[in-house]
């Protein structure tokens, strides 16, 4: 099986936040701020198609590391999008696009 995972940009979390903190529903409460699930293999999948080069490999996972495996997390923002109106915005070849485009740019400050 694949693990599943999701990518939420920034963008969206700002504005999730902005949303709350001008929301008198939302006092007193918890909630998930999250992107749509993906798969980790169709999120490299997709960073290789939007960066245009790269490759992969699929292993199993080390059996020996398992019991450190925290499993899969995928917040759901359904409780969220009811009180404020708010999803995320940018799907994940975007975000993937954003991310790239980012760090080639800023590079030298992280590698």
């Amino acid at each position: 099986a694949v693990d599943e995972t999701y990518g939420i940009m920034y963008n969206d979390v700002v504005e999730a936040l902005v949303l709350m903190g001008g929301s008198n529903k939302v006092w007193g409460k918890i909630y998930n701020i999250g992107g749509t699930p993906t798969s980790l293999l169709d999120f490299v999948t997709n960073a290789i198609k939007v960066y245009g080069k790269g490759e992969f490999e699929v292993v199993s996972f080390p059996s020996e590391r398992q019991k450190i495996e925290i499993g899969n997390y995928i917040a759901d923002y359904t409780r969220l999008s009811k009180d404020t109106g708010w999803k995320p915005k940018i799907d994940i070849k975007e975000g993937i696009d954003k991310t790239l485009k980012f760090y080639e740019k800023y590079k030298e400050h992280y590698w």
